[in-house]
């Protein structure tokens, strides 16, 4: 009953929950993908992704699954920041997600530092 409350609270308090998470990853993933230079991989259509979005990294998958660990670790101990890389289709994605704990700045963060030319 608590946690059934809390989450009624907080969908009253953002308009819906869902449609709030959903809107950060839809800004997030653009953000991020402008700052790769890489396309986004499916048009913005609210039925293609939810609270969670992958963009493509755009550097190849080298095929040692370590890479996308490296990436994971380094990009958390050089800025602060947890945003997981995984593979799909012999590729590099890194994922952008909603959740009412973030705001519009985490992916502005994140789009500066992979402008930067972090990698």
């Amino acid at each position: 009953p608590v946690a059934l409350a809390f989450w009624r609270r907080m969908d009253a308090q953002l308009g819906g929950v869902a449609a709030h998470n959903h809107a950060l990853v839809q800004r997030g993933r653009q953000l991020v993908a402008d700052a790769l230079g890489t396309p986004l991989p499916h048009p913005d259509d609210p039925a293609l992704y939810g609270p969670m979005a992958a963009t493509l990294w755009p550097e190849p998958f080298s095929g040692d699954y370590r890479q996308v660990a490296d990436l994971n670790a380094r990009l958390y101990a050089d800025h602060g920041i947890e945003a997981p890389f995984t593979t799909y289709d012999q590729r590099v994605w890194l994922r952008v997600s909603g959740q009412v704990f973030n705001a519009p700045a985490d992916y502005e963060r994140l789009a500066d530092v992979l402008r930067g030319g972090w990698r």
